[in-house]
């Protein structure tokens, strides 16, 4: 790129004039924190306390894989996942609640 260019332009130019911010309740049941993700395209999001008024962690796509290690190493789970078991985690039954 020209040198010329970028300085005649603010990096502000390149932010989208609108967007969305999408948080996950601390209270959320998994199978809606998992459903938000997919719904959203997003790898990651950020989980807000309501008590603490505060955002106390981030939740991630792989945090599904520490769950499912988790509860195969504590017996919980047989050791093989099918599609069907992923997919009806992260389809819930009712949308999320958006409080």
């Amino acid at each position: 790129m020209d040198a010329h260019i970028l300085e005649q332009h603010e990096i502000f130019e390149l932010l989208p004039t609108h967007g969305k911010v999408v948080t996950l309740d601390a209270d959320l049941p998994m199978k809606h924190a998992l459903a938000a993700l997919a719904s959203h395209g997003a790898t990651c999001l950020p989980v807000w306390d309501s008590a603490l008024q505060r955002f106390v962690d981030v939740f991630s796509c792989t945090d599904l894989v520490d769950i499912l290690v988790c509860l195969n190493d504590a017996g919980a789970v047989c050791a093989v996942v099918t599609a069907s078991a992923v997919l009806a985690a992260l389809l819930p039954s009712s949308p999320p609640h958006h409080g």
